[in-house]
């Protein structure tokens, strides 16, 4: 099959399967894990076929499993993965499709294989519950890329995950499409997986900003897509760019400006410039109480400043704050941040409004992925589209 953002290595395969897990690699550690749970699953020996997709062709490990290895045509991110891997295999004619991070671990086998024959049988997705082992706060919630099975029905009505995010915020606007557009194509499996609790807060985005800017810039973008359907949306997006322009304008962070700046339009954030560390993070206990909700990770910050200000130190989950500046330089950043968000608030507005002036293919389905897929493209190749 051929396709503009990844190309055939290797084609493994051992016969015939009608259901396919497609995972993108990013890197030999967590494929080795992987691997492991494969084992564990038993998933080695059934009749099930494997998708890997590689950044670069040197980073490719051949498996002894019934599988196909891809490799990247350019730096497609995980937005752009998620879509080339479910139009690929749509086009190969899987009956079944599941998508999944690598670091993603399925509970049992028999889980799996009830969750396979819930997708054939009632032709809508079928996700499983997300569980935080070490969180003690058990509130259910799934994700579309992690041990989500999915008919070749549901890509025909529901569509495809959006690629235009480069890397982040397609499974929250795959998912809200399900919820706001398609709530009968999907049901939620007792079976549960786990997966590692990253980058839940405001200061670990801020701390390790070359890893977690990108994903801020894909949520952002995410929210703008769906707030072509769902009102509410507009009202989140001017949100949460007030959100990070607080900290962007408390912390004078030039990287974070260009995430908010470019945001109502393409252009990828390729490059974080360093900027000073404010604060620092060390873990500090095995298990904590977190909520999943995005309201109550907002809600802790106001107690996390007055902390911060008197003690240098806030415990926030499993983990310690450190305030690595002065407190006169914290306060001072707080009061100025406060100052702009009026200003923040009316640059949101702009955004927005600039954001639908664009006009381009949405959602992405089998009709039109390959306009999406020649779309993608070019915005990688040129790094940003206009309206």
């Amino acid at each position: 099959m051929a396709s503009e953002l990844i190309k055939l290595v290797a084609d493994s395969r051992k016969g015939w399967s009608d259901v396919c897990i497609f995972a993108p690699v990013g890197d030999a550690i967590q494929l080795k894990v992987f691997l492991k749970q494969i084992e564990r699953l038993n998933l080695d020996k059934r009749q099930v076929d494997f998708l890997f997709i590689f950044r670069n062709l040197d980073d490719i490990i051949k498996t002894d499993l019934s599988a196909m290895y891809y490799v990247e045509t350019c730096a497609i991110g995980t937005s752009g993965c998620f879509f080339a891997g479910q139009k690929i295999l749509y086009e190969m004619g899987y009956k079944v499709i599941i998508s999944t991070d690598l670091d993603a671990e399925l509970d049992s086998s028999e889980t799996f294989d009830t969750m396979v024959a819930f997708a054939k049988m009632k032709k809508i997705a079928v996700f499983s519950r997300s569980i935080f082992n070490e969180n003690t706060s058990k509130q259910l919630a799934y994700n579309v890329n992690d041990w989500a099975f999915y008919p070749r029905e549901f890509f025909d009505e529901v569509g495809f995950s959006t690629p235009y995010m480069w890397r982040g915020g397609e499974e929250y606007e795959l998912l809200t499409r399900i919820h706001k557009l398609h709530p009968d194509k999907f049901m939620v499996h007792s079976g549960g997986y786990t997966h590692p609790f990253v980058g839940f807060s405001i200061y670990h985005k801020l701390i390790e900003r070359g890893k977690y800017y990108p994903y801020v810039s894909g949520i952002l973008r995410a929210i703008l897509f769906v707030s072509g359907y769902d009102r509410l949306a507009t009202v989140k997006f001017i949100t949460w760019y007030m959100f990070y322009g607080f900290f962007a304008d408390m912390l004078d962070d030039k990287s974070l400006k260009k995430v908010l700046s470019t945001s109502g339009r393409f252009e990828l954030l390729r490059e974080v410039k360093d900027s000073e560390q404010w604060f620092s993070i060390e873990k500090i206990k095995e298990s904590g109480h977190f909520s999943n909700t995005s309201i109550t990770r907002v809600a802790y910050l106001p107690l996390s400043f007055i902390s911060l200000l008197l003690f240098k130190k806030y415990e926030l989950y499993t983990d310690e704050v450190t305030l690595l500046v002065s407190r006169k330089k914290l306060l001072f950043g707080l009061l100025k941040a406060i100052f702009m968000m009026p200003l923040r608030k009316l640059q949101a507005i702009s955004r927005h409004m600039e954001w639908k002036r664009i006009k381009i293919a949405f959602p992405p389905k089998p009709d039109n992925s390959d306009i999406v897929q020649e779309t993608y493209h070019n915005i990688i190749e040129k790094g940003e589209i206009y309206a």
